[in-house]
């Protein structure tokens, strides 16, 4: 919601935003659909350094006016958001990559995420009939991606997103690990605020990939069911292939090193491939990277794509976006508490965008040009 302009005169303007708090506080009671405008409303008071008493007085429910407050005392709590990311270029045997980096308030510590230059191509995406795994949705067509473009080589860690965004709703905290328990809705947030931390004129806009750019990314050049080649499911979390390049339901207990885990004894995981009884996310970037060196592009955790799910277009369309509507944004790559068949890459599924689990994260890409 924007900022009311102050030439409507401040009675007129505190009526407004206490009619429009009233509204956004029932909606965001129950659900996420007020967040981003109670968060806008906050910000908005706090510029023109209006009084929530002030503000009631015009009209804001007593209830509506203390949850206000609660809200304004937690955004004081995050960092001041003009904290600048700096940018490095460079080149290794694998290609380009750009590291983004600043120093967390919280710790003094630097906090970076690399970022690997995707170049475009043409690509099979889907799987082919007969392959172990395969879900009926994933029907094969020929996609190209016209425009190179930067990716996180990592799923967002809760470092970065702490760094950027000031707290961490992750059940299972450590700042080495995926964030999790964050909603299509919150990474437009997210974006959001990183664009404000770099040169637009360098790098665009940072956003969600698409489902085509993700697959083409995960792929990186092959056409097997994972990026090493295909595998044979062995049990519901039992492919032994699968040990080499992500965290499963049949392995992410091995070795686990936290307090905090969840069971694996589920009926979808039956025959794990290590009998360990609890698991979680992990530490990312300690499995075997694909081609383009990303990491954990299969398993750790699931990666919000920018497209609403739906059924792929029989038509050769380059860089295609996806429906234009629907109920559910798509979902990649699988994660620490999937069967061994979500670990492939044309496995596909699809979540409501207001919804938030503990196997669920994302990574972003951006379609600036690499430095020369």
């Amino acid at each position: 919601m924007p900022c009311l302009p102050i030439r409507l005169g401040i009675e007129e303007t505190l009526s407004r935003l206490a009619d429009a708090w009233n509204h956004l506080w029932e909606e965001a009671r129950g659900s996420d659909m007020g967040r981003h405008g109670i968060i806008r409303l906050v910000e908005c008071l706090e510029r023109h350094e209006v009084r929530f008493d002030t503000f009631m007085r015009y009209g804001a429910t007593e209830t509506a006016t203390t949850a206000l407050g609660q809200v304004y005392r937690t955004m004081l709590k995050r960092p001041k958001r003009n904290t600048r990311l700096t940018v490095e270029y460079g080149v290794d045997s694998i290609g380009r990559f750009a590291d983004l980096a600043a120093i967390a308030a919280a710790t003094g510590q630097i906090v970076q995420q690399r970022m690997r230059w995707i170049l475009p191509g043409t690509f099979m995406m889907g799987s082919p009939i007969g392959e172990d795994g395969r879900f009926e949705r994933e029907v094969q067509r020929h996609v190209t991606i016209t425009e190179g473009f930067w990716m996180f080589d990592t799923p967002c860690t809760q470092g970065f997103w702490e760094l950027i965004v000031g707290r961490n709703p992750s059940i299972i905290a450590d700042p080495q690990r995926p964030v999790e328990q964050i909603s299509w809705d919150d990474v437009q947030e997210f974006t959001h605020e990183l664009n404000d931390r770099v040169s637009k004129e360098s790098w665009g806009r940072f956003r969600l990939p698409t489902e085509a750019e993700w697959e083409y990314a995960c792929r990186a050049g092959t056409t097997g069911a994972t990026y090493v080649g295909d595998f044979k499911i062995l049990g519901d979390a039992n492919a032994p292939l699968l040990d080499r390049i992500g965290w499963y339901g049949g392995n992410s207990g091995r070795g686990y090193d936290l307090d905090k885990s969840y069971s694996l004894e589920q009926d979808f995981l039956t025959d794990r491939q290590y009998p360990d009884k609890e698991g979680g996310t992990r530490k990312v970037g300690k499995k075997e990277p694909n081609g383009w060196g990303l990491y954990d592009m299969l398993g750790n955790v699931w990666e919000w794509c920018e497209d609403w799910y739906g059924e792929y277009s029989s038509e050769r369309i380059p860089d295609p976006t996806g429906p234009s509507e629907g109920t559910t944004r798509v979902i990649r790559g699988g994660s620490w508490d999937s069967p061994a068949r979500g670990l492939r890459s044309a496995c596909r599924a699809g979540f409501a965008p207001g919804i938030r689990s503990d196997d669920l994260g994302f990574r972003i890409a951006s379609s600036a040009r690499p430095a020369r």
